[in-house]
């Protein structure tokens, strides 16, 4: 019995002093400039971006950040199926788009 728990010991000493090595992911940052003028007349839009750190996959998101009390009783979506009634909610999601280490546009 002494002998199993001088080993229980032994090895919890040796699980302890064990060293990982250090983890630091190298974070994405995405930036872009903070207002966009559209006229809403069907151009393409397109959102020049910036990225720094590591390439990922990114989206383009339209919101109503804010606006939600002014819109009312809007339907929308595949065969009328979402209504948008004074909830602020996302309007439009992109297809994914690479984006690499530098100058990017999403359209």
């Amino acid at each position: 019995m002494k002998k199993i728990f001088v080993c229980f010991v032994v090895l919890a000493c040796l699980v302890s002093s064990a060293f990982a090595a250090n983890f630091s992911p190298t974070p994405m940052k995405i930036s872009a400039a903070q207002t966009i003028k559209y006229d809403f007349g069907g151009a393409t839009l397109t959102v020049p971006v910036t990225v720094t750190g590591v390439a990922g996959t990114g989206y383009f998101l339209v919101f109503t950040k804010d606006k939600a009390s002014s819109i009312v009783n809007v339907k929308n979506g595949f065969m009328g199926w979402h209504y948008v009634n004074k909830i602020d909610t996302c309007l439009y999601i992109s297809p994914p788009k690479s984006l690499v280490v530098g100058s990017n546009n999403i359209t």
